[in-house]
């Protein structure tokens, strides 16, 4: 760098390896210092600041009283025989007891705590599944649990007498605390197989189709489980904060590692990928944000909007303000994405994959992509569920504090992010099939789910909120004058054939956005088989599930041609977003001749399903 200080005359240069320069701030955003305080004075004074900055104590229930109560006496104590160590461990427990992930200290030192309650490891990493059973889903070869017989895939069921549920729960781990429950319960599984070295551990566990086992199992010096369960196993360092690609499918794929890096290299990246996908026509894009921790909310959001057409707020975030003592947000300060030139703009199918390593910027990020249902979103796990800003201020022993002061919420003012996290649209299980295909066969199974769900339309594998409305006659009769699409017209295939045996037909139907559409079956003969045919025909209707009565439709009877016609029709409207069911069955009770075919129809089912895809 070069230093050009204009006060002299004439100016000069500076460029000195270290150059030193005054700062003109205002000091609202000076750092709060409180290192020269005693630990008492200055655990008071941390507690004042939360008490009255930190963006979440309603919506988190914190008493901050009671957390007082709780803390103060430990800060005291260490002030009384002037142990540093009691009011480091003193402060991690105090912040410990705020879930909330942005909060934290340096924990370096601490780091020989650290190491003797976490240096011993059994050589296995667990993870839950969906049915509550906890397996092995990595060993290392020859470590303490090879040893003991223990395979890939076994269950554990107790440790140290204790069932490993009950041991889940009463894990604390050096990664707290957390905003949600999920990554909290997937740092308990790490934490909970590690222990100060010399230790002995009973394991109850049972082998795939074997019956159940107690071992004492002495632990070992292995830090190789310990990694293997790391969120970010496999990363380097040395990853560009952009990488993409086109996979075998054909659908582009990216892994946006951060929002940390160099914003214009971030970018350039960025606009290279948008030029090859629109230049090639790449029919739609992967997103991978599992290994992606955050950064610039600013950078994460206007990225998001290379895939819009027009500007859109996402959001804001509400600050304390001293002169209201409320929590204010500026209309001046809203989350506003602000698409590229048109000649950047991606059109394509969005799919965003998630995981509880995704936080901050991150889940902005994605949360951005569900403005509009633009994406969906597909992962084991929501994200982490860090949905604000933060300050920090220095303690004594020079320790730096980080807390949060910005509450981040959407355009209703609701907090959108916070303990919640962006959840996926479509959730890939945690079974032994998928935790096998992984850990054993080395197989990506959610980004094979998202290659999957690109290839549908929008709003497939979306449970909707509920069916659509179903109209009256007299609605559904103007919906028909006023020449409203059918089903069937707007379905991605057609079935001319005639059905002779019973058979279930399926139809596709990319609705997109909410619309009238009218709903309709019906069956046509000779006028001499009219009357024999409709005698035997029942028809069952159903709506996400639910049977409809046949007298909610309108009924048409007219003649096409030379051959006579029954219909049932009615009109549709209000789709929730998401994937609708729709089914026709049409019940032949004996064998039918229409009068028109030279085959006769077999009696039983005909099933006419239809999925209607509506993403807004």
């Amino acid at each position: 760098w070069t230093v050009v200080d204009i006060d002299d005359e004439p100016f000069t240069f500076d460029r000195s390896r270290e150059a030193k320069i005054d700062l003109l701030e205002p000091e609202s955003i000076a750092l709060a210092d409180f290192s020269d305080m005693s630990y008492t004075e200055a655990f008071d004074a941390m507690l004042e600041k939360m008490r009255t900055e930190y963006a979440f104590t309603e919506y988190k229930g914190l008493d901050w009283t009671a957390i007082a109560e709780q803390f103060r006496s430990r800060f005291e104590e260490a002030d009384r025989i002037n142990s540093s160590d009691d009011y480091f461990l003193a402060l991690r427990d105090f912040l410990w007891s705020i879930p909330d992930g942005h909060v934290g200290m340096d924990f370096s030192v601490l780091y020989y705590q650290f190491q003797t309650e976490t240096a011993g490891g059994l050589g296995l990493a667990i993870i839950e599944l969906d049915d509550g059973r906890v397996i092995v889903n990595y060993l290392l070869e020859g470590g303490p649990a090879d040893q003991a017989e223990i395979e890939f895939g076994a269950e554990l069921i107790e440790i140290n007498g204790k069932p490993i549920s009950d041991a889940l729960n009463e894990t604390v781990p050096w990664s707290s605390p957390f905003s949600t429950e999920h990554t909290k319960r997937l740092q308990q599984l790490r934490y909970v197989i590690r222990f100060p070295l010399e230790t002995e551990v009973e394991v109850t566990f049972r082998n795939p189709d074997d019956s159940t086992v107690t071992k004492k199992i002495a632990v070992s010096p292995e830090i190789e489980s310990f990694n293997f369960s790391s969120f970010f196993t496999g990363v380097t360092g040395f990853e560009l904060p952009v990488e993409f690609e086109v996979l075998e499918s054909g659908y582009g794929y990216v892994k946006v590692t951060d929002f940390f890096d160099n914003e214009l290299l971030t970018i350039q990246l960025w606009e290279r990928m948008i030029h090859k996908l629109i230049e090639y026509s790449v029919p739609g894009l992967i997103i991978d944000l599992r290994l992606n921790t955050g950064g610039s909310g600013y950078l994460a959001d206007q990225m998001a909007a290379y895939f819009f057409d027009e500007e859109l707020v996402a959001g804001n975030t509400s600050y304390y303000d001293d002169s209201t003592g409320e929590f204010y947000a500026d209309p001046g300060d809203e989350d506003t994405l602000f698409p590229p030139r048109e000649d950047l703009r991606y059109h394509g199918s969005l799919v965003v994959l998630v995981g509880p390593a995704c936080s901050s910027a991150c889940e902005f990020f994605a949360y951005d992509l569900t403005l509009q249902n633009r994406a969906t979103i597909v992962g084991q796990y929501p994200t982490s569920g860090l949905g604000g800003s933060v300050e920090d201020f220095v303690m004594p022993e020079g320790i730096d504090i980080r807390f949060t002061i910005g509450r981040a919420i959407d355009i209703d003012g609701n907090i959108h992010i916070e303990g919640i996290g962006v959840e996926p649209d479509v959730h890939v299980p945690l079974t032994e099939e998928t935790i096998f295909a992984v850990y054993r066969d080395g197989r990506d199974v959610i980004l094979e789910t998202a290659v999957e769900a690109i290839r549908l339309p929008r709003g497939a594998g979306i449970t909707p909120e509920g069916p659509p409305k179903v109209a009256t006659k007299v609605e559904t009769e103007a919906a028909y004058q006023s020449q409203a699409p059918f089903l069937d017209d707007l379905a991605m295939e057609t079935h001319e054939d005639e059905l002779f045996e019973p058979a279930t037909v399926i139809y596709n139907v990319p609705l997109g956005r909410s619309r009238e559409v009218l709903w309709i079956t019906g069956w046509c003969t000779s006028p001499e088989q009219f009357d024999h045919n409709w005698e035997n025909i029942t028809l069952v209707m159903t709506l996400d599930g639910e049977d409809i009565a046949l007298d909610r439709f309108v009924k048409y009877e007219g003649f096409s041609g030379d051959n006579q016609c029954r219909f049932y029709f009615t009109s549709l409207t209000d789709w929730p977003i998401g994937e609708h069911v729709l089914t026709i069955e049409m019940i032949f009770a004996t064998q039918l001749d229409d009068g028109i075919q030279d085959q006769l129809f077999a009696a039983g089912t005909r099933v006419y399903e239809y999925h209607v895809y509506v993403d807004r």
